[in-house]
């Protein structure tokens, strides 16, 4: 972020830098359980819950998992999902996977544990935003003024906790 200030007029121009994330992806993840992804973010149609900017559709190749042994007795299953990530103003209508080679209820409760770890995760962190940089333009030139956030209570013990939080979810999403 950039102040640029006219000292003769007393206004001032804020310019904020923001970046697009790309619209695909690809991973690969390993060794045990082995996965791959290839995925793309929906083009911008719709309103609401069907803005479909807001979902990504995603290939998964998943080979040695813990689910895997769940749900069949198949060494690798290609998974093909839709997904919209959780989003703090969408609330319950976001967070969701739907693919059809899952049962239902590992959908239903990877829904649950999300939604939780969401809204129980924030909180427990704490209120400690990034630092802000700021560049402003002087008489003597420009000069930058940098304000550092600071920690929250409990800083350790929240961060503990929320490591156990993420530790848990991962687990549970085998």
């Amino acid at each position: 972020m950039r102040i640029l200030t006219d000292a003769r007029t007393g206004t001032a121009d804020i310019v904020v830098q923001l970046t697009e994330r790309k619209h695909g992806y690809w991973n690969f993840g390993g060794p045990l359980p082995l996965t791959a992804s290839i995925g793309a973010r929906l083009p911008a149609w719709g309103r609401g819950l069907l803005e479909l900017s807001t979902y990504t559709v995603s290939f998964n190749l998943l080979a040695y998992s813990s689910i895997l042994k769940l749900t069949t007795a198949r060494r690798f299953l290609p998974v093909l999902s839709l997904e919209r990530s959780f989003l703090p103003g969408a609330g319950f209508l976001s967070g969701f996977s739907i693919a059809p080679q899952i049962p239902w209820k590992y959908s239903l409760m990877n829904y649950g544990f999300t939604q939780f770890e969401q809204r129980v995760g924030p909180p427990l962190a704490g209120a400690r935003g990034p630092d802000l940089i700021i560049a402003f333009e002087r008489p003597g030139g420009e000069t930058a003024l940098v304000c550092e956030a600071p920690k929250p209570r409990f800083h350790v013990a929240r961060t503990g906790a929320g490591i156990a939080l993420h530790t848990a979810r991962t687990l549970a999403s085998f």
